[in-house]
Protein backbone atom coordinates (compact mmCIF):
# COMPACT_ATOMS: atom_id res chain seq x y z
CA UNK A 1 0.00 0.00 0.00
CA UNK A 2 1.45 3.32 -0.93
CA UNK A 3 0.59 5.97 1.18
CA UNK A 4 -0.20 9.91 0.72
CA UNK A 5 2.79 11.00 3.25
CA UNK A 6 5.90 12.09 2.02
CA UNK A 7 8.09 11.21 4.45
CA UNK A 8 8.98 7.61 3.17
CA UNK A 9 9.97 7.24 7.42
CA UNK A 10 6.64 7.93 8.63
CA UNK A 11 5.58 5.44 5.84
CA UNK A 12 7.66 2.69 7.05
CA UNK A 13 6.74 3.37 10.99
CA UNK A 14 3.05 2.84 9.91
CA UNK A 15 3.75 -0.49 8.29
CA UNK A 16 5.77 -1.59 11.17
CA UNK A 17 2.67 -0.56 13.39
CA UNK A 18 0.57 -2.42 11.68
CA UNK A 19 3.13 -5.28 11.96
CA UNK A 20 3.04 -5.24 15.67
CA UNK A 21 -0.94 -4.28 16.12
CA UNK A 22 -1.58 -7.63 13.88
CA UNK A 23 0.55 -9.50 16.17
CA UNK A 24 -1.20 -8.33 19.73
CA UNK A 25 1.99 -5.42 20.57
CA UNK A 26 -0.69 -2.79 21.34
CA UNK A 27 1.70 -0.64 23.23
CA UNK A 28 4.65 -1.01 20.38
CA UNK A 29 1.92 -0.62 17.98
CA UNK A 30 1.17 2.86 19.56
CA UNK A 31 4.66 3.91 20.25
CA UNK A 32 5.06 3.56 16.58
CA UNK A 33 1.96 5.33 15.27
CA UNK A 34 2.76 8.20 17.51
CA UNK A 35 6.34 8.21 15.62
CA UNK A 36 4.65 8.58 12.67
CA UNK A 37 2.39 11.37 13.47
CA UNK A 38 5.71 13.26 14.66
CA UNK A 39 7.80 12.49 11.26
CA UNK A 40 4.29 13.90 9.51
CA UNK A 41 1.99 15.97 11.42
CA UNK A 42 0.03 15.78 8.67
CA UNK A 43 -0.27 12.46 7.95
CA UNK A 44 -4.62 11.83 8.33
CA UNK A 45 -4.02 7.74 8.03
CA UNK A 46 -1.58 7.73 11.02
CA UNK A 47 -3.76 9.71 13.26
CA UNK A 48 -6.82 6.55 12.53
CA UNK A 49 -4.34 3.98 12.62
CA UNK A 50 -3.48 5.28 16.23
CA UNK A 51 -7.02 6.35 17.19
CA UNK A 52 -8.34 2.76 16.66
CA UNK A 53 -6.23 1.10 19.20
CA UNK A 54 -6.23 3.78 21.93
CA UNK A 55 -8.37 2.58 24.64
CA UNK A 56 -9.00 5.94 26.13
CA UNK A 57 -12.17 7.92 24.50
CA UNK A 58 -11.11 11.28 25.00
CA UNK A 59 -7.55 10.24 23.69
CA UNK A 60 -9.39 8.55 20.90
CA UNK A 61 -11.52 11.47 20.05
CA UNK A 62 -9.14 14.00 20.22
CA UNK A 63 -6.75 12.21 17.78
CA UNK A 64 -10.00 11.45 15.39
CA UNK A 65 -10.43 15.46 15.38
CA UNK A 66 -6.78 16.13 14.32
CA UNK A 67 -7.05 13.29 11.78
CA UNK A 68 -10.25 14.88 10.18
CA UNK A 69 -8.43 18.40 9.53
CA UNK A 70 -6.34 16.37 6.45
CA UNK A 71 -8.28 13.98 5.52
CA UNK A 72 -8.79 15.65 2.26
CA UNK A 73 -5.00 14.75 1.76
CA UNK A 74 -5.23 11.46 1.95
CA UNK A 75 -4.54 8.99 -1.16
CA UNK A 76 -7.45 6.70 -2.86
CA UNK A 77 -6.06 3.39 -1.06
CA UNK A 78 -5.67 5.44 2.17
CA UNK A 79 -9.47 6.77 1.51
CA UNK A 80 -10.80 3.31 0.67
CA UNK A 81 -9.74 2.36 4.75
CA UNK A 82 -10.49 5.22 6.34
CA UNK A 83 -14.07 5.73 5.10
CA UNK A 84 -15.17 2.55 6.77
CA UNK A 85 -12.77 3.66 10.25
CA UNK A 86 -14.51 6.86 10.35
CA UNK A 87 -18.34 5.05 10.14
CA UNK A 88 -16.94 2.72 13.19
CA UNK A 89 -15.15 5.14 15.15
CA UNK A 90 -17.83 6.95 14.65
CA UNK A 91 -20.32 4.34 16.39
CA UNK A 92 -21.68 2.77 13.16
CA UNK A 93 -22.65 -0.54 12.46
CA UNK A 94 -20.17 -1.58 9.47
CA UNK A 95 -20.24 -5.10 7.86
CA UNK A 96 -16.69 -5.86 8.07
CA UNK A 97 -16.95 -8.98 5.88
CA UNK A 98 -18.30 -7.04 3.09
CA UNK A 99 -15.42 -4.38 3.15
CA UNK A 100 -12.88 -7.00 3.50
CA UNK A 101 -14.27 -8.60 0.17
CA UNK A 102 -14.57 -5.74 -1.48
CA UNK A 103 -10.90 -4.07 -0.57
CA UNK A 104 -9.39 -7.65 -0.94
CA UNK A 105 -10.55 -7.26 -4.71
CA UNK A 106 -9.05 -3.91 -5.10
CA UNK A 107 -5.89 -4.28 -3.47
CA UNK A 108 -5.22 -8.06 -3.63
CA UNK A 109 -1.90 -8.36 -2.14
CA UNK A 110 -2.68 -6.93 0.84
CA UNK A 111 -2.01 -10.04 3.33
CA UNK A 112 -3.47 -8.48 6.30
CA UNK A 113 -6.50 -7.79 4.87
CA UNK A 114 -6.19 -11.71 3.09
CA UNK A 115 -5.59 -13.11 7.38
CA UNK A 116 -8.71 -11.04 8.29
CA UNK A 117 -10.88 -12.97 5.85
CA UNK A 118 -9.63 -16.08 7.18
CA UNK A 119 -9.93 -14.61 10.56
CA UNK A 120 -13.69 -14.49 9.40
CA UNK A 121 -13.87 -17.68 8.04
CA UNK A 122 -12.43 -19.54 10.28
CA UNK A 123 -14.93 -17.63 13.33
CA UNK A 124 -17.52 -19.33 10.98
CA UNK A 125 -16.34 -22.31 11.11
CA UNK A 126 -15.36 -22.91 7.75
CA UNK A 127 -11.89 -24.31 8.63
CA UNK A 128 -10.59 -25.09 4.86
CA UNK A 129 -11.85 -21.71 3.85
CA UNK A 130 -9.56 -20.20 6.52
CA UNK A 131 -7.02 -22.13 6.15
CA UNK A 132 -6.84 -21.10 1.87
CA UNK A 133 -6.60 -17.75 3.36
CA UNK A 134 -3.85 -18.27 5.49
CA UNK A 135 -1.44 -20.23 2.43
CA UNK A 136 -2.77 -17.66 -0.26
CA UNK A 137 -1.36 -14.60 2.23
CA UNK A 138 1.96 -16.49 2.86
CA UNK A 139 2.28 -17.16 -0.90
CA UNK A 140 2.74 -13.33 -1.56
CA UNK A 141 4.87 -13.28 1.88
CA UNK A 142 5.93 -15.09 4.69
CA UNK A 143 4.15 -13.14 8.06
CA UNK A 144 3.73 -14.06 11.63
CA UNK A 145 0.47 -13.55 11.60
CA UNK A 146 -0.67 -16.04 9.02
CA UNK A 147 1.11 -18.40 10.35
CA UNK A 148 0.16 -17.54 13.78
CA UNK A 149 -3.30 -18.16 12.61
CA UNK A 150 -2.51 -21.14 10.44
CA UNK A 151 -0.81 -22.72 13.50
CA UNK A 152 -3.98 -22.05 16.29
CA UNK A 153 -5.60 -23.71 13.06
CA UNK A 154 -4.19 -26.89 13.45
CA UNK A 155 -3.77 -27.19 16.70
CA UNK A 156 -7.46 -26.92 17.15
CA UNK A 157 -7.60 -30.01 14.72
CA UNK A 158 -5.07 -32.14 16.86
CA UNK A 159 -2.37 -31.40 14.00
CA UNK A 160 0.41 -31.12 16.57
CA UNK A 161 3.10 -32.20 14.59
CA UNK A 162 1.85 -29.45 11.84
CA UNK A 163 1.33 -26.42 13.99
CA UNK A 164 4.90 -27.20 15.54
CA UNK A 165 6.46 -26.44 12.30
CA UNK A 166 4.12 -23.45 11.10
CA UNK A 167 5.48 -22.05 14.46
CA UNK A 168 8.84 -22.96 13.94
CA UNK A 169 8.65 -20.78 10.91
CA UNK A 170 6.57 -18.25 12.32
CA UNK A 171 9.64 -17.46 15.02
CA UNK A 172 11.83 -17.26 12.15
CA UNK A 173 10.07 -14.50 10.38
CA UNK A 174 9.09 -12.63 13.43
CA UNK A 175 11.58 -13.38 16.44
CA UNK A 176 11.58 -9.60 17.17
CA UNK A 177 8.16 -10.05 18.15
CA UNK A 178 6.49 -11.49 21.28
CA UNK A 179 3.74 -13.30 20.33
CA UNK A 180 5.27 -15.72 18.06
CA UNK A 181 7.15 -16.77 21.27
CA UNK A 182 3.89 -16.88 23.67
CA UNK A 183 2.17 -19.00 20.86
CA UNK A 184 4.86 -21.59 20.94
CA UNK A 185 4.16 -21.61 24.60
CA UNK A 186 0.98 -22.69 24.10
CA UNK A 187 1.39 -25.16 22.02
CA UNK A 188 3.87 -26.70 24.68
CA UNK A 189 0.92 -26.07 26.82
CA UNK A 190 -1.17 -28.26 24.71
CA UNK A 191 1.11 -30.84 25.11
CA UNK A 192 1.65 -30.56 28.94
CA UNK A 193 4.92 -29.20 28.98
CA UNK A 194 5.02 -26.63 31.22
CA UNK A 195 8.12 -25.70 31.94
CA UNK A 196 8.71 -25.82 27.96
CA UNK A 197 5.96 -23.35 27.72
CA UNK A 198 7.35 -21.33 30.46
CA UNK A 199 10.93 -20.71 28.72
CA UNK A 200 8.88 -19.51 25.34
CA UNK A 201 6.73 -17.36 27.53
CA UNK A 202 9.71 -15.66 29.08
CA UNK A 203 10.95 -14.99 25.54
CA UNK A 204 8.15 -13.50 24.73
CA UNK A 205 8.63 -11.11 27.64
CA UNK A 206 12.41 -10.81 26.55
CA UNK A 207 10.69 -9.35 23.43
CA UNK A 208 8.49 -7.24 24.94
CA UNK A 209 8.20 -6.64 29.17
CA UNK A 210 4.46 -5.61 29.09
CA UNK A 211 2.43 -8.92 26.85
CA UNK A 212 0.64 -9.48 29.32
CA UNK A 213 -1.07 -12.78 27.91
CA UNK A 214 2.52 -14.09 28.75
CA UNK A 215 2.46 -12.75 32.25
CA UNK A 216 -0.71 -14.53 32.86
CA UNK A 217 0.06 -17.63 31.59
CA UNK A 218 3.49 -18.11 33.71
CA UNK A 219 1.23 -16.80 36.84
CA UNK A 220 -1.03 -19.71 35.97
CA UNK A 221 1.79 -21.99 35.38
CA UNK A 222 3.05 -21.50 38.78
CA UNK A 223 -0.17 -21.23 40.72
CA UNK A 224 -0.59 -24.77 39.53
CA UNK A 225 2.86 -25.71 40.29
CA UNK A 226 1.96 -24.57 44.08
CA UNK A 227 -0.72 -26.60 43.63
CA UNK A 228 -3.39 -23.86 43.64
CA UNK A 229 -6.69 -24.60 41.84
CA UNK A 230 -6.93 -21.15 38.76
CA UNK A 231 -10.48 -20.88 37.41
CA UNK A 232 -10.18 -20.20 33.81
CA UNK A 233 -11.98 -16.88 33.91
CA UNK A 234 -8.83 -16.12 36.32
CA UNK A 235 -5.85 -16.16 33.90
CA UNK A 236 -7.60 -16.13 30.27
Amino acid sequence: MEYSTSSSTAAGLINTGLRYQDNFAFEQARQTFQQAIDEDPEFAFAYYCLAWITPDRIKRDALVKEGEKYLQSANNGERDMLDVMVESLAGADVNWLEWLQSFTQLYPKEIRYINLLGNFANGDGDIEKAESYYKKSLAIEENPDALNSLAYLYTGQGKMNEAKVVLDRQIAVGGDLANPYDSMGDYYLEIKDNQKAKEYFNKALSNDPEFTMSKRKIWRIEQEEAGNKVEQMEWS
